[in-house]
């Protein structure tokens, strides 16, 4: 029986902040249960010793010789509840942003505005929260801080018992699940912006849109959906 119901971890990272080349940027997170978070680690572990990969976990360097290791890491995401293991984003189309209405003409701080929109409807009542992003050099030192202010405003005001426990971003070579994140996060950024230019990464996007029952990654979840939810903010 599962303890900790209400504890959980959040893993969060982006992709195509900064590419002017690039329409969609992507900010995805990786949600579990905080308890769980041993378990998976020890499993990733196995199966970097199973195929002998011992880099990080990244998108940008998959290729046909680590293939096998990555559809191994996408069941293994898939082999949990929904309740107990997720993937969320949010999908900008950046020649949309108005930086200069709504964010003072700071790219930074849009970007962590959006970071609050992608959390603050995921959170529950009872829950306690530990945070983990990649880290990103913040031209603001403070960026981290006030996101966590006014996510704690928002878990006092909007939820019942709800805390903001831990938040601080990681270098993703010392974080596994924040290597997750990534690697899901840039999938649905490679099919947002139709890069079909890898063979390797063509087919572990169809991968992972085999085990959710789509054609592709080029969709819109409804709200309800879990598991793995892909939101097209509207700007």
């Amino acid at each position: 029986m599962i303890e900790n119901k209400n504890i959980y971890n959040i893993y969060l990272d982006e992709s195509s902040i900064d590419n002017p080349k690039n329409h969609f940027m992507v900010i995805g997170w990786i949600f579990m249960q905080r308890n769980l978070r041993d378990e998976i680690k020890n499993k990733i572990k196995d199966l970097r010793k199973k195929h002998d990969f011992y880099p990080e976990l990244k998108w940008t360097k998959l290729n046909k010789k680590n293939i096998p290791f990555a559809k191994d890491i996408i069941d293994l995401f898939f082999s949990y509840s929904k309740d107990d293991l997720q993937f969320h984003c949010i999908v900008v189309d950046k020649t949309l942003v108005a930086y200069d209405v709504y964010h003072s003409e700071d790219k930074e701080l849009a970007f962590y505005k959006f970071i609050y929109q992608l959390l603050q409807n995921k959170f529950k009542n009872d829950g306690i929260y530990y945070l983990f992003l990649d880290y990103k050099q913040n031209s603001d030192k403070n960026r981290l801080k006030e996101l966590e202010k006014f996510l704690s405003i928002i878990a006092e005001k909007k939820y019942h018992n709800t805390e903001i426990k831990h938040i601080q971003s990681y270098c993703s070579k010392e974080v596994q699940l924040i290597q997750l994140a990534d690697f899901f996060t840039w999938a649905v950024w490679y099919i947002k912006n139709w890069l079909w230019v890898s063979e390797a990464k063509k087919e572990i996007v169809n991968y992972i849109a085999e085990k959710l029952n789509k054609q592709n990654l080029d969709f819109k979840s409804k709200r309800e959906e879990k598991k793995f939810n892909i939101f097209q903010i509207n700007l």
